[in-house]
């Protein structure tokens, strides 16, 4: 049996010209990692949102360091973060 950690599979554009709205996605589980894939599968926009917003500036600046161009915090009714 390997024991070998295979490469990271990049994107394949499989969520071009989609949106996509994640909720609690500021942690450090599955939300966090859908955004972060909806980026790399090429979404046009992600809306993330978490009711702790450190957590959820901690997630935007993270999520800036792939191809993010425009930003908006949502605080309405939960803070959320919307990317386009």
């Amino acid at each position: 049996m390997s024991r070998e950690i295979p490469d990271y599979v990049e994107g394949h554009n499989l969520l071009a010209a989609k949106s996509v709205l994640i909720t609690a996605a500021a942690g450090a589980g599955i939300g966090f990692s859908a955004a972060k894939r909806a980026v790399e599968e090429g979404a046009r926009a992600v809306v993330i949102s978490d009711v702790h917003e450190g957590r959820l500036s901690q997630a935007r600046e993270a999520l800036t360091k792939h191809r993010y161009r425009h930003w908006w915090i949502l605080r309405k009714w939960k803070p959320a973060v919307l990317i386009f």
